[in-house]
């Protein structure tokens, strides 16, 4: 089975044994992913959904975006990131150039997940992530050794990631914390939502990367 039939699969029996409002991750693109040299899997902390009326999938959110050229924000610059990443770290102005074709790229060949399942507001309490998180523990391991990625990008995640799964912390020469487990290299990174310049933000995702992967 692909990787996104497994993850059907144990979504399947999640929700067999639990009930309520329920996003599901997964692979954009599977052809696309296997072909990464650094396959990244992108952990961010709950959707903002807060009428949770019906369960949906971020692959197929992104997806349509794909399809329309229209990105959110915080899609779109994962797409920046991505494509960066995939394309040897190239400049920002370089990726913006064509930006919309340069996302699309960069997200066809990304996974996704969040570690709250169900939706949120358009803040998050860390608190709640923590609860939620450690209740799923078992559910979102399981999606990360399906996805197996070289790099989990936690978005805004790490503490709790750390917390939760428990693995020692180094810090690379951005000054970003990250560690090893589950056969992934956990690193600290901001949410592509935080209120900062996408060309800043940039600039760190590559100083970050460069030096995490370098330390591989």
């Amino acid at each position: 089975m692909s990787i996104n039939q497994q993850l059907s699969q144990l979504y399947t029996n999640w929700k067999d044994e639990n009930t309520g409002h329920f996003v599901s991750g997964g692979v954009v693109d599977e052809a696309r992913y296997a072909q990464c040299e650094t396959k990244v899997l992108y952990l961010l902390k709950e959707v903002n959904d807060p009428d949770q009326e019906s369960d949906w999938s971020l692959v197929d959110f992104i997806r349509s975006q794909i399809q329309t050229s229209t990105f959110y924000r915080s899609t779109g610059i994962l797409g920046i990131w991505n494509f960066g990443l995939q394309h040897g770290l190239p400049s920002h102005q370089s990726i913006i150039a064509e930006q919309k074709k340069n996302m699309a790229d960069g997200l066809s060949s990304i996974a996704i997940t969040n570690l709250k399942k169900s939706g949120g507001g358009g803040s998050s309490n860390m608190d709640e992530i923590l609860l939620q998180a450690e209740y799923a523990k078992e559910l979102w391991m399981e999606e990360i050794e399906l996805i197996h990625p070289d790099i989990g990008v936690c978005c805004g995640t790490f503490s709790v990631v750390k917390s939760v799964v428990g693995f020692q912390t180094e810090v690379c020469d951005s000054g970003a914390l990250y560690g090893d487990a589950l056969g992934t290299r956990f690193v600290e990174f901001v949410h592509p939502m935080y209120r900062i310049s996408p060309k800043i933000m940039y600039a760190h995702f590559k100083e970050t990367m460069q030096s995490c992967r370098s330390t591989t």
